[in-house]
């Protein structure tokens, strides 16, 4: 078994960025509102993104619901990108309803996955850890780091980060958010 492993990441392993944008307000927008309105405004936002996503250095992009997954070389052009889609958004005023702006959520993982074409996409630890941070710990205007993503950072200094603990799905997980606001 260790010699099939090995194998498999030969073959298809790869040390990536990886960045995973959650819409916030689906539910409630949803259960307020209705699909299709949110449809429409997710729509919009999508339109707001893809100008930042084309032009980011993206190795590529997609959508998953209301979801978008990004791979890049670095974290570093992981999180530029991040917070040119922040900003994106924030700029685009695309109300979710009468008092709530649409908003991201971003994590930001770093390291070793496989990737698996007929199951289209990354899998590995790191990927896992973005979904978590981007989909289940992050909220409104978060923008959230794996220890590892942090850790391989070159341009650490250009930002201030809070350094946070969570545990989430029985891992006990620490992070890192970057603080910024518009």
């Amino acid at each position: 078994m260790a010699e099939r492993e090995k194998e498999a990441w030969e073959k298809y392993g790869s040390e990536i960025a990886i960045m995973v944008v959650d819409s916030v307000g689906f539910s409630r927008t949803t259960k307020s509102h209705g699909i299709v309105h949110f449809l429409s405004k997710m729509a919009a936002a999508r339109e707001a993104m893809r100008g930042v996503l084309e032009g980011s250095g993206a190795k590529s992009y997609s959508y998953h619901a209301d979801n978008c997954i990004a791979y890049f070389s670095s974290p570093d052009k992981a999180l530029d990108t991040a917070l040119a889609l922040q900003q994106a958004i924030l700029t685009s005023g695309i109300a979710l309803n009468e008092e709530e702006l649409y908003g991201l959520s971003i994590g930001i993982g770093y390291g070793q996955v496989l990737y698996a074409e007929s199951m289209e996409g990354y899998f590995g630890d790191e990927m896992n850890l973005a979904s978590k941070l981007g989909e289940d710990i992050g909220g409104r205007d978060d923008i959230l780091l794996t220890q590892a993503a942090y850790a391989s950072l070159e341009e650490v200094d250009a930002y201030s980060f809070q350094e946070l603990r969570e545990s989430v799905s029985g891992v006990d997980l620490k992070y890192y958010s970057v603080e910024w606001r518009a």
